[in-house]
């Protein structure tokens, strides 16, 4: 496939994560940043598009940065475009809407990729090591943040188990799937849970509201004993300190990995595959009857079921 010399990117959405992705972008030599629609106009030589249409009209590649409750009928209607896209978390609403979108990239021989920062953290690569060494026997993630702007409506936010796919992307990746959960309490700002991953209980708390610190905590037991605590940026394990590297531009990482996916057809971090388990989860934990411990059949191997 051939491509300009240049990649023409437009942005849709200039928050924080649009901010960062054309940071990225801008960066990139082998990039143009054409223009954003949405937000505060951006800086020469950047335009501000009248239209998402218009937007799509000018660009190779556009990000989708938007409320979550947009961001799947964006996606689809820029991948009918013929355009490569990447989107902030989560993709869809669903599991069965992101299937589609996927396929649809594929049928129009573009790239579609969903970004998921948090697993390219220094912190997630330390859990990773903790929990390669040995089997889960127990654990904990709590997770709290304040809901300003679009993000304190629900609908827009959309559901708590989706708009929290993050958080879930923090036990998946150093874990898998887990095979059984039971939900505790389910409310719009609100979610308790346990998830049984091989056999090992690891509770679960989600809570949002406007006055609420940003606060992520993680505590894994390993059956020897040890015990990982990470508390925002920092890990210890068993008491002890773990010296973490740095981040590195976590956005313009990201970047990379999609430009050498559409370059060169290197596999990405998150492959398709784990982004729709991952909304397969918080479906599960959306439909999951309260207070009855449930199975939870992974995607990975090809199966489903029901909630």
């Amino acid at each position: 496939m051939a491509y300009r010399m240049t990649l023409r990117w437009g942005i849709v959405g200039l928050g924080r994560a649009g901010r960062s992705r054309a940071a990225a972008i801008v960066a990139d030599p082998r990039c143009e940043w054409v223009g954003a629609w949405r937000g505060t106009t951006p800086e020469a030589p950047a335009r501000a598009f009248p239209s998402f249409e218009a937007l799509l009209d000018a660009v190779d590649a556009v990000a989708i940065c938007s409320p979550n409750d947009v961001h799947a009928a964006q996606v689809r209607a820029a991948l009918s475009a013929r355009r490569h896209v990447v989107c902030e978390f989560p993709l869809a609403g669903s599991a069965a809407e992101a299937q589609g979108l996927f396929a649809l990239a594929e049928a129009q021989g573009r790239r579609l990729h969903v970004e998921h920062i948090e697993i390219l953290t220094a912190t997630a690569a330390a859990v990773r090591a903790f929990m390669a060494q040995g089997a889960l026997r127990r654990g904990a993630l709590s997770f709290s943040s304040p809901d300003r702007g679009w993000i304190g409506d629900p609908e827009r936010a959309l559901a708590i188990p989706h708009r929290d796919i993050a958080r879930l992307h923090r036990l998946l990746d150093p874990l898998g799937p887990p095979e059984r959960l039971l939900v505790h309490e389910r409310r719009p700002t609100q979610l308790s849970a346990t998830l049984w991953f091989q056999g090992a209980p690891v509770q679960l708390h989600l809570h949002h509201a406007p006055d609420a610190p940003r606060s992520l905590t993680i505590q894994l037991t390993r059956a020897d004993g040890q015990i990982l605590r990470q508390r925002n940026d920092q890990v210890e394990v068993s008491g002890a300190p773990v010296t973490l590297g740095g981040d590195g531009g976590l956005f313009q990482r990201d970047h990379d990995a999609f430009m050498a996916a559409i370059l060169y057809n290197t596999p990405l971090y998150v492959p398709s595959e784990r982004a729709l388990e991952l909304l397969h989860l918080a479906d599960g934990l959306l439909a999951a009857p309260t207070c009855r411990e449930i199975p939870h059949t992974t995607l990975m191997d090809g199966r489903r079921v029901s909630h």
